[in-house]
């Protein structure tokens, strides 16, 4: 038996159709492969290989197709592209009638980087307070009150003052003589003793020798020559001055106290003319006027 002529290798599509084709037919049914089975008295004529089945009228039935491919993701999935195997196929020694194997699916969607609009969160704006800022509000003043109404003029009788007090009358000047005070009917007017003596009440020198003399014997006395004799006339007219001013029904001039400063000055001088000239002072004012007698008794 001649040796089979070898056929010079396919190209690598045939050979892929080829494979691609003795698939769909292993998917047509497991009958279709007895045949093949069975020709294994013809291994020698197919070069140790089993032969491929004779051809037939039939019709072979597409394969399905291929699913619709998936819609695309936004992830970027590395798809692994098909490997293509050299599958070695026997040459056969007769003339095979091949069918041709059906279009090869489309490839797969390749996995490439799209734009997608990927919804991208923007930051949240938060509500940051913010301190309220010191703004100039223009504010209406309140209208100013209205001006208070003018004083109406009201009569007022005004009261006339009162009248002025009547002037205080000048107390006039009076004075009982050295005669008034001596009488008997007239002691009950005395505000002292008539025992009291004239050194007691004044500051009588010693060389006058009338330091022991009463008030009613001064009364009674005269005058004379000299310094004695000035003496005894001041004295007299001193002791009448001195009673006029302890009556209180009697204005007279001077007071107690200033006869009596006045009379020790004059006796100090031991000068006549001194003397009598405050005599004559005295004796005036004792002769202003005195009152009734009634009314002169304390």
């Amino acid at each position: 038996m001649p040796a089979p002529s070898r056929r010079p290798p396919r190209p690598p599509r045939e050979r892929f159709l080829l494979g691609f084709g003795v698939t769909a037919l292993a998917l047509s049914g497991v009958m279709l492969w007895e045949p093949l089975m069975g020709a294994s008295a013809t291994v020698d004529a197919c070069g140790g290989y089993p032969c491929p089945p004779p051809p037939t009228s039939t019709p072979t039935a597409p394969p399905p197709p291929p699913p619709p491919p998936p819609p695309p993701t936004a992830t970027a999935t590395k798809v692994p592209y098909p490997t293509k195997t050299a599958t070695a196929v026997p040459p056969t020694a007769t003339n095979t009638v091949v069918v041709p194997p059906p279009p090869p699916p489309p490839p797969s969607p390749t996995a490439t980087a799209t734009a997608t609009n990927t919804k991208v969160p923007y930051p949240t704006k938060t509500a940051t307070p913010v301190p309220p800022t010191a703004t100039a509000t223009a504010t209406t003043a309140p209208p100013p009150p209205p001006p208070p109404p003018p004083p109406t003029a009201t009569a007022t009788v005004v009261p006339p003052p009162p009248p002025p007090p009547p002037p205080t009358p000048t107390p006039v000047p009076e004075g009982c003589t050295p005669g008034f005070w001596k009488q008997e009917q007239h002691f009950g007017a005395w505000a002292i003793a008539r025992t009291t003596t004239l050194e007691s009440i004044f500051d009588v020198p010693n060389s006058l020798n009338l330091d022991n003399q009463t008030f009613l014997e001064a009364l009674q006395g005269g005058g004379g020559p000299g310094v004695q004799g000035g003496a005894t006339v001041l004295l007299r007219a001193a002791t009448a001055a001195y009673l006029n001013s302890l009556n209180p029904d009697i204005s007279y001039p001077l007071t107690s106290a200033q006869i009596v400063a006045q009379v020790n000055t004059a006796l100090a001088t031991n000068n006549r003319e001194a003397m009598l000239t405050l005599a004559a002072t005295l004796d005036r004012y004792n002769n202003l006027g005195c009152p009734d007698a009634p009314t002169l008794n304390l």
